[in-house]
């Protein structure tokens, strides 16, 4: 049975619409093949427990491994940094290893997810999905400013690689500037029909973090910005953003955003700061607790 793990732990992990599979890591052209020591993977999961019942994780032991945990572990104890800086700063350090090494070489965009197989992450059992998430290249983009910021990678390779894939994303089909919410990372073929709010979102985030950081990659970064218009995304008459555009069927999802307390808002952040939607869309969602 596979599980699958998103890159960037993202939501995008459930299958894209025109997903055409995974890959062996022995065959994709990528560097998870040379990624010979992976670093213990780390997840989030419920606590188990249910209004008004308490659970004994002695009585109920966990079963670590379905829920991401290595079956058994892969760094020994004894290595690890001594202080919580340096502990860090090592996580940091083999994050970023992991991040590379899910990275296309030819077309630079992030692989979306991989998929595990067994009890551990042995990478004999794992599968690379072929394909790309908007918000993994935002993501992407972002990591690249911090792997610079904490001098993991000089400041110029880093610029490099965004540069790289900024020319990558150039060659990318899109709609009304809107960058489709997925694409196949060897072909660089669409392969989603959908339009995504908060995916789009976390792309414009990404560049507007790039051209802060790199003044130099300004000009690339605000032309794409310019081109979206998320004005195409309001409902008026709702005053609140919906969830996408479906390009072949030319219709809006019937769904909207009307959480503030939600990732959706750094995309209604950006709309209204580019002055595409008016400020009172901001007090048009509701606020619960």
């Amino acid at each position: 049975m596979l599980r699958r793990a998103s890159v960037f732990g993202h939501r995008s992990a459930i299958s894209s619409p025109g997903f055409r599979g995974t890959r062996p890591a022995s065959s994709a052209r990528r560097s998870w093949a040379a990624w010979s020591s992976p670093a213990p993977a780390t997840s989030s999961f419920p606590s188990g427990r249910r209004r008004g019942r308490r659970r004994s994780a002695a009585r109920r032991p966990r079963d670590l491994t379905s829920a991401g945990w290595p079956a058994r572990a892969l760094v020994d104890r004894d290595t690890l940094p001594r202080t919580d800086r340096e502990f860090v700063a090592r996580l940091a350090r083999d994050t970023w290893r992991g991040l590379e090494a899910l990275t296309d070489r030819d077309n630079h965009l992030p692989i979306d997810n991989v998929r595990f197989g067994g009890t551990s992450v042995f990478k004999a059992e794992a599968r690379v999905g072929d394909y790309t998430n908007v918000t993994s290249v935002g993501l992407r983009l972002i990591a690249l400013v911090a792997a610079s910021e904490l001098e993991l990678v000089p400041r110029a390779e880093a610029a490099r690689r965004v540069r790289e894939l900024l020319a990558t994303l150039d060659g990318l089909e899109t709609y009304r500037g809107f960058f489709y919410n997925y694409y196949d990372t060897t072909s660089r073929e669409r392969t989603s029909n959908f339009l995504s709010f908060v995916d789009s979102s976390w792309l414009t985030a990404g560049l507007m973090v790039v051209r802060t950081t790199f003044p130099e990659l300004g000009e690339p970064c605000s032309r794409i910005i310019a081109a979206q218009d998320y004005r195409f995304f309001y409902d008026a008459a709702r005053r609140r953003m919906s969830h996408g555009y479906y390009v072949h069927l030319a219709s809006q999802s019937r769904y909207h955003y009307g959480t503030l307390y939600a990732e959706s808002r750094l995309g209604s952040l950006i709309a209204i700061g580019k002055g595409d939607v008016p400020e009172e869309h901001w007090f048009a969602m509701a606020r619960t607790f």
